[in-house]
């Protein structure tokens, strides 16, 4: 991993030399790469943490292997598209964390099991049923766990990354996805195969209607297809990284795409928010503030909007808007630099008063257009994502509540 590392930096130094002038000095740029960007900060934590861990913590308490092996992958979901989202950016990140961890230790369980315990298999050992019972009963509970892990992130990625129906069964990034989901449950089949291989009571209720268990020699075939197919997994996720996430403006409804008008109660105030043209670039913010209250609680003293793009991090802009007549303000500029989601936040400040702050969720269209309809442009963040986090909460309380034993005593 550490070579990787090292090669990735190559790789990412060569492009950006070749699309700098001539004259632009390779020691600076390079300086530049490592010291000045967000990715050179990831680099140097990714790398540093490899070579912590070959160099000091293997050798020390588990623990601070553990929480090494942590930090590398909390490194790698901070450089993948989570760490891109917003809102909510941490608790995307968190679910990648997780994700990655229930697929190195499915992946690294069964590379670990199959090295220490296939001679002996293959050797027809007679102590072959106590060194599974050892290994591989422990293994296969915790591996369950992983499982849980893998199914209940995904799912909350699923919902987070991919707008819809529509946009997972035609853009590249959603069907490479699902060749990715295909093969972890063809993996998981394989895994169930196992299990019943290595536990033949699991099968007695049914015994009747299903084949005898196959011999115990079969077990390096089946768990070499797993790991097989857990490598073209591994090899799809690399893929998926790079390329453009399944979500944006081009994949919102009509309905939502010409949005032009919001109004929110806040305190004793309606606001309303106006946008013209309502597209990428310049546009015109049209601001009502009217207190419900006879007379007016207090004086306005400023209204303020902040503007933070929503598919992205990028910060928030802060603007004020201009008192044009009693009631009524207007704000002109390029606020909305790209199509896509947007949160407004108005804030009302009155003399002697708590701020009033409207929060408006705002949808900027594609001057492209959006899609045509295959068979649903729905956006489904709103229910997939909580119910990927409420299956994640569940597994993880199962996971503490029916406590597996450990894999070494």
């Amino acid at each position: 991993n550490f070579l990787v590392g090292m090669g990735w930096l190559g790789y990412q130094y060569s492009v950006l030399m070749a699309g700098l002038p001539q004259e632009a000095s390779p020691v600076s740029v390079g300086w530049l790469l490592l010291s000045g960007t967000r990715w050179g900060a990831l680099w140097w934590a990714r790398q540093g943490l490899i070579l912590l861990w070959i160099t000091v913590l293997n050798r020390s308490s588990p623990g601070w292997t553990w929480l090494a092996s942590a930090g590398l992958l909390l490194v790698q979901a901070l450089s993948g598209h989570a760490a891109g989202l917003s809102p909510n950016t941490l608790l995307a990140v968190m679910a990648d964390v997780l994700h990655l961890l229930g697929a190195c230790f499915w992946l690294g369980g069964l590379l670990a099991l199959m090295v220490g315990l296939f001679p002996e298999v293959r050797r027809g050992s007679a102590r072959i049923t106590p060194l599974i019972q050892a290994g591989w009963g422990p293994f296969g509970r915790w591996a369950a766990v992983s499982v849980g892990l893998l199914a209940a992130s995904g799912l909350y990625s699923l919902g987070r990354q991919v707008a819809s129906l529509d946009a997972l069964l035609t853009t590249r990034y959603g069907q490479v996805l699902m060749i990715k989901m295909g093969l972890v449950l063809g993996m998981g089949t394989f895994g169930l195969l196992n299990s019943l291989l290595l536990h033949p009571s699991l099968v007695a209720p049914v015994r009747r209607y299903v084949k005898p268990p196959l011999p115990l020699n079969r077990l390096p075939r089946l768990v070499l297809i797993e790991m097989g197919l857990g490598v073209i997994v591994l090899l799809l996720v690399g893929v998926i990284t790079a390329m453009a996430p399944a979500r944006g403006p081009q994949f919102s409804p009509p309905s939502q795409a010409s949005l032009q008008s919001l109004t929110q109660n806040v305190n004793d105030l309606v606001i309303n928010l106006s946008v013209k043209p309502n597209l990428p670039g310049q546009n015109v913010f049209t601001l009502r503030v009217a207190s419900q209250r006879r007379p007016p609680p207090a004086e306005v003293m400023r209204v303020i909007l902040r503007f933070t793009y929503l598919d992205q991090e990028m910060g928030s802009t802060t603007a004020d808007a201009q008192p044009i007549e009693a009631g009524l303000y207007r704000l002109g500029g390029g606020y909305f630099s790209l199509a896509g989601r947007w949160q407004v936040e108005v804030v009302v400040r009155r003399r002697g008063m708590e701020d009033s702050v409207a929060r408006f969720q705002w949808v900027v269209p594609s001057t492209n257009g959006t899609r045509p309809v295959l068979l649903s442009n729905r956006l489904w963040e709103a229910w997939l994502a909580p119910a990927g986090a409420f299956l994640l909460i569940l597994v993880l309380a199962l996971a503490l509540v029916f406590r597996p034993r450990p894999l070494v005593s």
